[in-house]
């Protein structure tokens, strides 16, 4: 109940101070946003991950998960149902869709995500960035067997997945550079420090990292904050489900609140 609570404290601070672009004049925030935020495409490969998504909401499969973060609100047990976790448990479509319309923008060819989960967000960014790579780690096994079979049924050759706790993981396979992180991982404050510490190693001015659920919890909010105002991060952007930043070179810091 209390995190509930925080989360709708949240909401009505996020929607009171939200932005919309006639307040936004650095001209790569202003492109950004309505190039991709304002972007209503759908293209055709998003009817085909909503089909795969239809189909695990239908799903009677049951799978065995061992969650290495903060847990789900949702399930208690080790043993999730397919259909739950389509449903309850991963990212909302439009947020989804706005993460392959960002690596599209920023022709993103190295994609790192942390937090496979059934491999929804995956197939997003693998079409998102076809002639490239996306290196996805997740904690539990099942989970990524799963998310491996749903990339085979799309042929989604350029997808690399690592199991095994993320802790361990990341660091011996991220690629040597990291145009665009999504970390839906480990929702707790030291870990996403962590995480987001070890994948700044390999990022450039022009990467892009997102961070999901900036407003789940307040463990969540504080690593937020801590992130957003890093000396190497230049730019920020929240638009409640999702954080993002931006390392751009000679402009000013800042941070915005934005309709989405």
């Amino acid at each position: 109940m209390q995190q509930k609570i925080q989360q709708l404290k949240s909401f009505l601070w996020y929607w009171l101070k939200a932005e919309d672009k006639h307040s936004l004049h650095p001209p790569f925030v202003f492109s950004l946003y309505t190039s991709v935020f304002q972007n209503r495409d759908q293209p055709e490969c998003f009817k085909a991950i909503k089909k795969a998504q239809k189909e695990f909401q239908q799903s009677k499969e049951e799978i065995k998960v061992t969650d290495f973060g903060a847990g789900s609100t949702v399930a208690k047990s080790g043993t999730r149902k397919l259909a739950q976790i389509a449903t309850n448990g991963i990212t909302r479509a439009k947020y989804s869709q706005l993460l392959y319309k960002i690596c599209r923008f920023i022709n993103a060819q190295q994609v790192v995500e942390l937090g496979t989960s059934i491999g929804i967000n995956t197939l997003y960014l693998s079409y998102a960035c076809a002639n490239g790579t996306v290196t996805t780690f997740e904690g539990a096994t099942a989970l990524a067997q799963r998310a491996q079979k749903l990339f085979n049924e799309h042929k989604a050759d350029n997808i690399k997945i690592v199991t095994g706790n993320i802790d361990n993981t990341l660091e011996p396979n991220l690629p040597d550079k990291v145009d665009l992180a999504f970390f839906d991982a480990n929702h707790k404050t030291a870990p996403t420090l962590q995480y987001f510490h070890t994948v700044l190693d390999h990022a450039h001015e022009d990467s892009c990292f997102v961070f999901d659920d900036i407003h789940w919890s307040a463990e969540m909010e504080t690593a937020w904050e801590e992130i957003k105002h890093h000396p190497d991060v230049s730019l920020s952007m929240d638009v409640f489900q999702f954080g993002l930043i931006f390392f751009k070179k000679g402009i000013k810091k800042q941070h915005y609140i934005l309709q989405f």
